[in-house]
């Protein structure tokens, strides 16, 4: 919640505000690394997705580090195997089924 956007922080509007913040700030950290980003670019658009899901610093680091620039969900699942923690694995599969979704808004 925010009281400078008077969003309370026990209501929907203040997760939807959280999410879209949380989505451009990672959409700031990958678009240099990835050369920009486009509408669609799915794979690219998918890791900034899986970094929602994962947290996207550690994410992040981890693809920078791997030349991963397009998500699957087979690196998502080793960087879930191999990085996380055992009680927070996070969802591998997290932006594979986003995709549909913004598909269907897309169009």
């Amino acid at each position: 919640g925010s009281k400078k956007y008077k969003v309370d922080p026990q209501t929907p509007e203040a997760s939807i505000y959280a999410g879209v913040k949380e989505f451009q700030n990672n959409y700031n950290t990958w678009k240099e690394y990835l050369n920009g980003i486009g509408v669609s670019e799915y794979g690219e658009i998918q890791l900034l997705v899986q970094g929602y899901n994962f947290g996207s610093e550690g994410w992040f680091k981890w693809c920078k580090k791997n030349n991963v620039t397009s998500y699957t969900v087979e690196k998502a699942q080793e960087y879930s195997d191999t990085q996380m923690p055992e009680e927070a694995k996070g969802t591998p599969s997290h932006a594979e089924k986003w995709l549909k979704y913004y598909e269907m808004l897309r169009g």
